[in-house]
């Protein structure tokens, strides 16, 4: 049987990697996963900024500033492919230091999440 249109879609552009970002500035989740050519929408409670790092994977390519508005922001597709970026939240006029990402340490099912602290987005 044929795949209808909307299935096709699906496959061929999966659906975002949500992020949403509470009043406190707190990113759910704090470690996101998307494909190479996936995704992420970030739904923020309030006006605030992220910084990325490393630049050039999402936000602007010379700071990693992204600045997001109320509600709903994105989708934004990564700038590179295979990359983890660690990101900060922070009041918007204002600036922030992502943490550096972590050496990555196999937990008990076998995927690879950062060791300790920040929030980050794997690409790949």
């Amino acid at each position: 049987m044929a795949q209808s249109s909307a299935l096709r879609r699906e496959v061929e552009s999966p659906q975002p990697q949500i992020i949403t970002i509470n009043n406190n500035l707190d990113p759910n989740p704090k470690n996101a996963q998307i494909p190479n050519d996936g995704s992420v929408e970030l739904n923020a409670a309030r006006a605030c900024w992220l910084y990325f790092s490393p630049v050039g994977v999402f936000g602007d390519p010379i700071t990693g500033l992204l600045e997001l508005n109320p509600g709903p922001n994105g989708p934004f597709y990564p700038q590179q492919q295979n990359v983890t970026v660690s990101y900060c939240v922070t009041d918007p006029n204002t600036t922030c230091n992502p943490a550096p990402v972590a050496e990555n340490v196999a937990s008990i099912s076998g995927s690879k999440l950062p060791a300790t602290g920040g929030n980050t987005i794997h690409v790949g």
